[in-house]
């Protein structure tokens, strides 16, 4: 299971406006995957069992994956994510889904563009995350964002955007509920669009952060709220399926009332190419700071790197391969944490090799590697993971 960082989109600030696709897509995946893991806590040994888990467990997921665009009048509609649930043999109270889900809708009136779009993440805590150790402790983090913008401009030339987002985050634990969060990001920004070399535009943004279960004054359970402002530039390009880019530069300055603020460079850079039909490689990396649903911590500056590719040896056979590093550092300003998660770094390595079993099943044999480093040994681990998956296509 990755670290998060707070929230489903690892960009800082605004978006990137969306535009209305002509684009016809949908591909629903159904599966079942069945896993063998070395670490299923994802904590060392000792804080394993404390917590009352066995580390090598086997456990079940159904699986269900979608990516859906449907154009219709000047509007279109998107979905995309995957939803499963995990069942383990052994440790049955790390049970539990993991959702990542984002869809809106967007239509076209004139010469403006205007939509609606939120997305939902959910997944289960490290148990090594949760610090209050003990059989028995579990915890889920859940974030909502929902939102809407608006842009205007011909096909060609100069478009001025302006755009709105709520976003909360949530732990299912009463016992995390200091650290729940409700974010409202107001963004605005104009671009220039040339077909023949894709978008570039100026952006910016205001975030205000607020943990409305931390009373009282000062910084005792950690910050109340903070302001976070960005500035930046984008380019983005998507020339055919064979090339995509996307480059983004920001200033980004988070204000706090304790000495801990952050000012300095974030942004995200993707690019994805493929020489042909058969092989692709992408490339992705973001730096942003996010509020985060750890006990009391004020938010969180996250750096990752991941790099995909995929290659069809045969029609009937593929093969895929990843490897995703994160950093992660925490900012806090509560004397209540003890022996705290100040820094950390994983790394995940994957491979998977699929067999077509006709026209919508395929079966995928697939093994991981996954270890993580930090300030303390408390939150250190290392796991191996293999399964094997059954998926259909429709």
């Amino acid at each position: 299971m990755s670290e998060s960082i707070g929230q489903t989109s690892q960009s800082q600030g605004a978006r990137i406006p969306r535009k209305v696709t002509r684009e016809r897509r949908l591909d629903v995946n159904l599966g079942v995957v069945a896993t063998y893991d070395t670490n299923v806590a994802r904590a060392n040994k000792s804080v394993a069992s404390a917590s009352g888990l066995t580390p090598e467990d086997f456990y079940f997921a159904p699986v269900a994956a979608v990516d859906i665009s449907l154009p219709f009048g000047r509007s279109d509609a998107y979905l995309n994510g995957s939803a499963s649930y995990l069942s383990h043999v052994r440790n049955t109270r790390l049970d539990g889904e993991q959702i990542s889900l984002a869809g809106g809708v967007s239509t076209s009136l004139a010469r403006c563009t205007a939509g609606v779009d939120g997305d939902v993440g959910r997944s289960r805590t490290n148990i090594a995350n949760l610090q209050a150790l003990g059989a028995g402790i579990r915890n889920f983090e859940t974030t909502y964002s929902i939102g809407a913008s608006a842009s205007c401009g011909g096909v060609v030339g100069l478009q001025p955007f302006g755009q709105f987002y709520y976003t909360q985050g949530r732990n299912s634990n009463p016992i995390r509920a200091v650290s729940d969060y409700n974010t409202y990001t107001y963004g605005a920004g104009i671009s220039y669009i040339q077909p023949s070399i894709g978008e570039i535009g100026i952006i910016g943004s205001i975030e205000d952060t607020r943990y409305p279960e931390r009373g009282g004054a000062g910084a005792t359970l950690g910050l109340k709220s903070f302001p976070t402002r960005s500035i930046g530039a984008y380019y983005t390009r998507d020339v055919t399926r064979f090339f995509k880019a996307t480059v983004r530069l920001n200033y980004t300055a988070v204000d706090t009332i304790t000495n801990n603020g952050f000012k300095g460079l974030t942004g995200e850079a993707s690019l994805r190419i493929a020489p042909s039909e058969r092989v692709s490689f992408q490339l992705s990396a973001f730096r942003a700071t996010r509020p985060n649903l750890a006990y009391n911590v004020d938010y969180t500056l996250g750096t990752g790197v991941t790099f995909d590719t995929q290659v069809a040896v045969t029609p009937r056979i593929s093969l895929n391969g990843r490897y995703e590093y994160t950093h992660s550092r925490n900012y806090i300003s509560s004397p209540l944490v003890i022996n705290p998660l100040l820094n950390n770094d994983t790394h995940d390595v994957s491979g998977e090799a699929s067999y077509k079993l006709g026209v919508r099943f395929a079966l995928s044999l697939g093994m991981g590697y996954s270890t993580r480093s930090a300030n303390s040994t408390l939150y250190e681990y290392n796991a191996f993971r293999t399964y094997l998956a059954l998926r259909s296509a429709f």
